[in-house]
């Protein structure tokens, strides 16, 4: 994009999205396929969930096999089946 001077490894982009979003670098999770993408979001002092050829990075603090993996590290609310949604 156009808001950002510097490319992964560089912090840049994580810490823009955050700023835009108003939230605290500690409070954020990357998800990241790739290890430039987990140095620079673990730089950012942000919490790192690894996947696909990232999967592994020693600067991730989460390993995903898929993205419902995501469901098991994040405060997730449960979707009530549609047979309760309409009473």
């Amino acid at each position: 994009g156009t808001m950002i001077q510097y490319s992964k490894p560089h912090p840049e982009v994580f810490m823009k999205a955050a700023d835009l979003l108003e939230k605290n670098y500690k409070n954020c999770l990357v998800v990241e396929d790739a290890l430039a993408g987990c140095i620079a979001a673990k730089s950012a002092s942000m919490h790192v969930a690894a996947i696909s050829s990232a999967y592994g990075s020693p600067y991730a603090d989460y390993h995903l096999n898929t993205f419902k993996d995501l469901l098991e590290i994040i405060d997730f609310p449960k979707i009530p089946s549609p047979k309760y949604l309409h009473k």
